[in-house]
């Protein structure tokens, strides 16, 4: 591939890891979901903690250690300690979230995410999906619930991210899709069960 092509999927990857695109995602549910000017500031200052702050600082602490090697965490063996730490900060979101809360759709959702990484600690000791389609898929059955006309802006987003790891060859088209109908699948059972 070109220089110019490398360097879009690099920005691409990098614009939306999943910390940014989980905070992105909140933040749509927070404005979808709330008219009271107290909580949204909670929920602002809970999504931020929590959706982003939280895991760039445990991630570049992994960096430091030299637990992870790159950003991209590319040996599927070096994502064990990124996943199990997102399912503990999605934990301790959740449980925040469903204290002050209760089950609302934004709770629901750091549930989902908590679950989605559980899961993927699990999925990634037979395989190495993509965590960053699985991220961004999340946003399409959560933005079709409060009925955001964004939902198409995701679905692109989605397909450009996908063109992206795949330029950048961090995975295989199947684990791209895999990702991405994970993400989408595991959100619309949550929603099922808990909504």
């Amino acid at each position: 591939m070109n220089k110019p092509v490398n360097l879009f999927s690099k920005i691409v990857s990098t614009l939306f890891v999943p910390p940014i695109v989980t905070t992105l995602i909140m933040l749509a549910v927070i404005y979808y979901e709330t008219n009271n000017p107290g909580q949204n500031y909670l929920k602002l200052v809970h999504t931020f903690t929590f959706g982003f702050i939280a895991p760039l600082v445990y991630f570049f602490i992994l960096r430091k250690l030299r637990i992870v090697n790159d950003n991209d965490a590319s040996n599927k063996t070096e994502r064990f300690y990124p996943y199990l730490g997102g399912s503990i900060i999605c934990l301790f979101a959740s449980a925040i979230s469903y204290y002050y809360f209760d089950l609302s759709l934004y709770t629901v959702c750091w549930v989902n995410y908590f679950s989605i990484y559980l899961l993927l600690l699990l999925i990634n000791n037979w395989w190495k999906i993509s965590s960053h389609t699985t991220n961004l898929a999340v946003a399409i059955p959560i933005l079709i619930s409060i009925n955001s006309e964004y939902v198409y802006v995701f679905v692109l987003l989605l397909i450009i991210l996908s063109f992206a790891r795949l330029v950048l060859k961090a995975h295989t088209i199947p684990q791209v899709i895999g990702g991405a109908l994970f993400g989408i699948i595991i959100t619309i059972v949550n929603f099922e069960i808990l909504l």
